[in-house]
């Protein structure tokens, strides 16, 4: 293994991971307007919310941050992608 490569296998990623998995788990089913839907999902990923939870590092929380407005910047991007239609 290269010396640069640094395998993260704290919290965060744990979180991440557990999150995408609910969330291909139910990929016929995705319905980010249900309550229902998101509760389901947190309570697939809450073993892994409550690690990041109990972490309580700055650092932590600035990468959860720093993920969530990427899928922001990522969603109105795809929106805007999709609202030009096609050719």
């Amino acid at each position: 293994m290269p010396k640069n490569t640094k395998i993260d296998n704290g919290p965060v990623p744990q979180l991440v991971k557990a999150l995408n998995k609910s969330l291909k788990d139910r990929a016929d089913s995705i319905d980010p307007a249900s309550e229902v839907f998101m509760q389901d999902v947190l309570s697939d990923i809450s073993q892994e919310v409550e690690k990041v939870r109990r972490l309580n590092k700055p650092n932590a929380w600035k990468r959860i941050y720093a993920m969530r407005d990427k899928y922001k910047i990522r969603m109105e991007i795809l929106n805007r992608i999709m609202s030009m239609g096609g050719i």
